[in-house]
């Protein structure tokens, strides 16, 4: 299994100077090993405007590398935070992104499911199906966690057993799954292991954090998912990354 680059691993870099980083220097975690630089997420904790040119930029710079967005990266002038929860196929925020992503070549593209008060679990799944149609790729809506406001879709057990049935693809973030059994004292290992199977699965996501909030650090030990992760049979469609932080852990 190669693990690949997520460029949430560099906050607060360009996503140029992190891509040159990753070129420059052989990424490594201690439960990873060599981290791959093949694919790389463009992320929102990342510096600077993704706009035509610099998708241009970086597409020339670092021709062999196979990129794609995720989540609210920023690419219009004004920053903007939407999730799925808020899918609209006619906002400029998604025709931008949409035209961004097309521009890149990616494969696919991310994004949270976002916030009850916006949307049910059932009409962000609608969305994720219909920005496939604008983004012309598979789209991929990623689980949250428990909150104690109770804030966000698709954070419980009983919502993630439902991306088996309903045909959408999905994100598995390990690290988002760590909260929620610790949350919970449920370790619903049987579920997971279906879950990192499912032919509609587009990407897993790993870092390390206490069990209460997400950290982005970097796995120093295996987890207790580690095994079903090593045993599934992901499909292959499929791109395992690191979100740790290594700017932190340097």
């Amino acid at each position: 299994m190669q693990v690949q680059l997520s460029l949430a691993a560099f906050p607060g870099l360009s996503f140029g100077e992190a891509l040159r980083v990753a070129h420059t220097t052989t990424l490594t975690e201690p439960a990873l090993g060599t981290i791959g630089i093949s694919h790389a997420q463009l992320c929102p904790q990342n510096r600077g405007i993704l706009d035509e040119a610099e998708v241009d930029t970086l597409r020339s710079a670092f021709p062999n590398c196979r990129l794609r967005i995720h989540a609210n990266a920023r690419v219009l002038p004004n920053r903007q935070v939407i999730d799925l929860d808020r899918f609209d196929a006619a906002d400029p925020y998604w025709q931008q992104m949409a035209r961004i992503s097309r521009r890149l070549d990616a494969p696919a593209y991310t994004a949270h499911a976002g916030q009850k008060k916006h949307a049910t679990l059932d009409q962000a799944f609608d969305n994720t199906r219909r920005a496939c149609d604008l983004f012309g790729v598979p789209v991929g809506i990623e689980g949250h966690y428990p909150t104690p406001r109770d804030l966000f879709l698709l954070s419980t057990w009983e919502d993630y057993a439902r991306l088996l049935t309903e045909r959408v693809g999905f994100v598995l973030d390990l690290s988002h799954v760590h909260i929620l059994a610790t949350q919970t004292g449920r370790y619903e290992r049987n579920l997971l292991a279906e879950l990192l199977q499912s032919p509609d699965l587009l990407e897993v996501h790993l870092s390390a954090n206490a069990g209460q909030s997400d950290e982005h650090a970097v796995l120093a030990e295996r987890p207790w998912w580690w095994p079903l992760l090593e045993a599934a049979r992901l499909p292959q469609t499929c791109t395992v990354f690191t979100e740790g932080n290594h700017l932190r852990a340097a």
